[in-house]
């Protein structure tokens, strides 16, 4: 028996549009048109629910089980839902319901553990790998056409370009969607949905207004709160997640995973259809390349850590850091480096660095304030960081380990 969906109000979706209901741990029921619904179905998405947001297999490390890439597509379908009862935004609503899970489509397993490994073999980012014949010709892009949208139109606005500004900036920017629920999905590891969330994503979403083409936040006491102070929670809930994620808890297995990659796509053993496969695939396949590669993965999956080498965090890169950011694979090669000076086995070092994704620079939203005139949340202050790690049987060697990546990173 086919099941009755009685639309939500104020969301102007027809009931006749609606094909079934699904529960979600943000919200807690989302409402699938039919759009998203045969997306939902198609294979491409589907793989999604076996790939983690994480960026690592559930069981490696301690924590509540991470949501996948599907839960989370899922979660910004229903964010663009609320954001297009907008009348600006209504006619709208089934191209960026086909982004919401076009924007995630081709994230490769571990996420963005393998980015850089993605972009050294297939020159792409998961955003660009949308342009790939496979996905042009797959399954998702057929219901796509048959519903009588532009694929190229989607894939402007998964990658945050449309010739209307408030649609570019839906999924990423200044609005950014795709941030909201998924940094509250992160806060899942850690706190489960039941002790409350730390901030409600659609209810920031519902304040949203858009203005001369411009999105604003209104400034305005109701009988809930402030609306920058749900944002302000929001930014504080993604300082505290990434300080987490960028921990050696988690950066550390994450470090092995990357090594791995890292001498599998060196030796050739990486292929475009490598970065379509789910993250239990992609860990059997990483087990039939080099030793290297195997040994890492097998001790990544067994829950074996490598000992903290290197924590360091910083208000500017340094030249020498920058220079090794700038190339996608630039942090392996460094390990390669420090790990041959030492005189250990390169598969014994381990580096991650980068720019961190603990604040969100939400500068170009105005707040208008109680007299109608705009004013601008704070602009961040970014940071960087740097995490190395040796393997356990090698910890006498730790000292000279962080010795040589300072002296290589001008620190």
């Amino acid at each position: 028996m086919q099941e009755y969906i009685l639309a939500p109000g104020g969301l102007f979706l027809n009931d006749s549009d609606l094909v079934r209901s699904v529960n979600d741990r943000l919200y807690p029921v989302i409402y699938l048109t039919r759009l998203a619904d045969q997306l939902a179905r198609t294979p491409q998405v589907a793989r999604l629910k076996r790939v983690s947001v994480l960026g690592l297999l559930d069981g490696m490390v301690d924590l509540n089980a991470s949501a996948s890439k599907f839960e989370h597509s899922v979660g910004v379908y229903w964010l663009t839902v609320i954001l297009t009862r907008l009348k600006e935004l209504r006619e709208f609503r089934d191209l960026l319901t086909a982004a919401s899970f076009a924007h995630d489509l081709a994230s490769p397993p571990f996420t963005h553990t393998t980015e850089p490994v993605m972009r050294e073999v297939l020159g792409l980012d998961h955003e660009e790998a949308l342009s790939l014949p496979y996905y042009r010709s797959s399954e998702f892009a057929e219901v796509i056409a048959q519903h009588g949208l532009d694929y190229e139109e989607v894939i402007e606005i998964a990658q945050g370009r449309h010739d209307n500004r408030l649609v570019g900036e839906a999924l990423v920017g200044p609005l950014d969607l795709d941030t909201l629920d998924g940094t509250c999905r992160y806060s899942l590891m850690w706190q489960p949905a039941q002790l409350g969330l730390p901030y409600d994503p659609k209810f920031i979403v519902f304040y949203y207004e858009p203005r001369a083409g411009r999105w604003l936040i209104p400034d305005q006491e109701d009988e809930l709160e402030i609306p920058p102070q749900h944002l302000h929670r929001f930014i504080s809930c993604r300082r505290d997640v990434f300080a987490r994620i960028h921990g050696s808890r988690i950066a550390a297995p994450e470090s092995l995973i990357g090594r791995a990659l890292y001498f599998a796509a060196m030796k050739s053993e990486l292929d475009e259809g490598f970065f379509r496969l789910t993250d239990e695939q992609a860990v059997e396949h990483l087990r039939r390349c080099n030793r290297r590669s195997k040994w890492l993965i097998d001790q990544a999956a067994l829950g074996e850590r490598f000992d903290d080498a290197v924590g360091m965090d910083f208000p500017t890169p340094t030249p020498e850091l920058a220079a090794v950011l700038a190339q996608p694979l630039g942090t392996q090669l460094l390990a390669d480096q420090v790990a041959s000076e030492v005189g250990l086995p390169l598969a014994a070092v381990t580096i991650q660095a980068g720019r961190s994704k603990q604040v969100k620079d939400l500068s170009g939203i105005p707040v208008l304030t109680e007299d109608g005139s705009p004013a601008r949340l704070p602009k961040p202050d970014q940071s960087w960081y740097v995490r190395a790690f040796i393997a356990q049987r090698y910890q006498p060697w730790a000292t000279e380990v962080s010795d040589v990546i300072y002296r290589r990173l001008g620190i």
